[in-house]
């Protein structure tokens, strides 16, 4: 199948939309609020999802339009890193990859493009 590289947002292995430490700031609150109204989750999109599967955004570019600077800077200050991950186990959909964890060849902290 080989490899593809996506970006995932995530505080100690664990993301945004599954974590138990995110404080719900304006900023995660609107997050959540436009996901949940405007991009389907991994059923929604006909992926096969359970316990083993990761989401994660398809680019960079497609990242800074689902995601403001200013609710990433929040995330940031609530410790959440952005990765890029290379993987070799995955489903792609047409808004998502999901990945599982154990397929991941290389990742690599990309936090720091979302700070001026």
């Amino acid at each position: 199948m080989g490899t593809i590289t996506v970006v995932r947002v995530e505080k100690d292995g664990v993301g945004i939309f599954c974590n138990d430490t995110i404080i719900y700031t304006p900023e995660v609150r609107s997050i959540y609020r436009r996901h949940s109204e405007d991009f389907p989750n991994p059923m929604g999109e006909g992926l096969e999802f359970d316990d083993d599967w990761f989401c994660a955004y398809k680019t960079v570019d497609q990242f800074k339009e689902w995601v403001r600077t200013d609710e990433m800077i929040d995330l940031i200050e609530q410790g959440f890193r952005a990765y890029m991950i290379e993987v070799s186990n995955f489903q792609e959909g047409e808004y998502q990859v999901i990945y599982t964890k154990d397929s991941i060849v290389t990742k690599t902290d990309i936090t720091n493009i979302f700070i001026h």
